[in-house]
């Protein structure tokens, strides 16, 4: 089997996607895009089973994934957030050097499915619950 795109390609993707939150938000710095990306997708990792946590990060290009699963501490699911909690977490992620905006989300929300092959994504959103899909809808 050949190795992965996303594997080969990994800092490429990484890139791309750094650069579509670049001209989408008009933020030129990288720590505040991974900041945002890295509380949002561990915010929807802690309100998921871990089979349901796996299964999406096999949908995530390479990166991605890999700051999905980081420091993953592994507990019972957390009850679904509000979008106002959502946006709190994301502004609480190391709060003393966080500088996103809180408009980040939206962006963030949409950008990420976009990395995925949507029909697989929207499958696993209804696999997972209607909460699931309710979390990413912009």
């Amino acid at each position: 089997m050949p190795m992965p795109f996303t594997y080969r390609h990994a800092t490429d993707e990484w890139r791309g996607f750094l650069k579509d939150l670049r001209d989408e938000t008009l933020i030129i710095s990288d720590n505040v895009l991974y900041t945002g990306t890295q509380a949002v997708l561990h915010a929807f990792r802690a309100r998921i089973c871990v089979q349901d946590a796996l299964d999406f990060a096999n949908l995530l290009p390479a990166i991605l994934r890999a700051i999905f699963v980081a420091d993953w501490q592994i507990a019972p699911p957390r009850p679904w957030p509000t979008r106002d909690d959502l946006r709190s977490e994301m502004l609480d992620l190391r709060r003393d050097h966080n500088f996103c905006p809180p408009d980040l989300l939206e962006v963030l929300l949409r950008a990420i499915p976009a990395t995925t092959r949507r029909m697989e994504f929207d499958r696993l959103m209804i696999r997972i619950g209607p909460e699931a899909g309710d979390f990413w809808a912009t």
